[in-house]
């Protein structure tokens, strides 16, 4: 079997199907031939492949092992940039809430003029003794609509001139609820001031709030 020389390319006879080179000289001499070489992908030295067609990327296996190591640490470098920024921006997003509701609740109270943060949206007026002053003054702007207007009705008054029952419902009223609590003492306009009544002791009667506010501004016939 004739076959050519891997090294010197001569032409030979084989005995061998195996056989590659035509002398011992030859296949030493391939043996001796200078490898390819690359650089490490790692620490940047140059070394040699050992397989041609399996070129390798590092120089060594600790050369792998530290980059793979890196890569691990950069990836996990990036996730931590990541998740601070989302937090930065989640942080900020509560402070620009925050900073509107209390915008929004900022108010000036309007008795008194005092800057206040009012917990509910409806707020206007800064303590209970600013509030008791506008419903005062409510009443007082409602009285103006009266013909005649006693001063010394009251609502201890009132209470005691009907012995402390409703003239609604019938039931004993006392001054121990909450005064928002529906059988909190009141005074009601038998004829409404809306309606021509006036603020005098003949035109007024005790009732709860309830019943005060189921009346409303009717007239209840006898």
């Amino acid at each position: 079997m004739i076959k050519v020389c891997k090294q010197c390319g001569k032409e030979f006879k084989a005995d061998e199907n195996k056989r590659l080179y035509c002398s011992r000289e030859c296949q030493w001499a391939s043996l001796k031939k200078q490898r390819p070489t690359a650089i490490c992908g790692y620490c940047g030295k140059e070394f040699t492949i050992k397989r041609v067609d399996v070129p390798g990327k590092f120089c060594s296996h600790q050369c792998q092992i530290d980059s793979l190591h890196d890569e691990r640490l950069q990836r996990l470098e990036v996730k931590r940039i990541q998740r601070e920024k989302k937090e930065r921006e989640r942080a900020e997003k509560k402070r620009i809430e925050a900073e509107r509701i209390k915008a929004e609740r900022t108010k000036r109270c309007e008795i008194c003029g005092k800057i206040f943060f009012g917990d509910a949206k409806t707020a206007k007026y800064c303590s209970v003794p600013c509030r008791k002053r506008a419903d005062n003054r409510i009443k007082e702007n409602r009285l103006k609509k009266c013909d005649i207007i006693d001063h010394s009705i009251s609502l201890i008054g009132v209470y005691h001139r009907y012995g402390g029952v409703c003239q609604g419902c019938g039931q004993l009223l006392t001054f121990d609820h909450n005064p928002n609590d529906d059988m909190y003492p009141s005074i009601d306009h038998i004829i409404p001031i809306s309606k021509g009544g006036n603020h005098t002791w003949d035109n007024v009667q005790l009732m709860c709030r309830r019943c005060n506010y189921i009346k409303c501004d009717n007239i209840i016939s006898e």
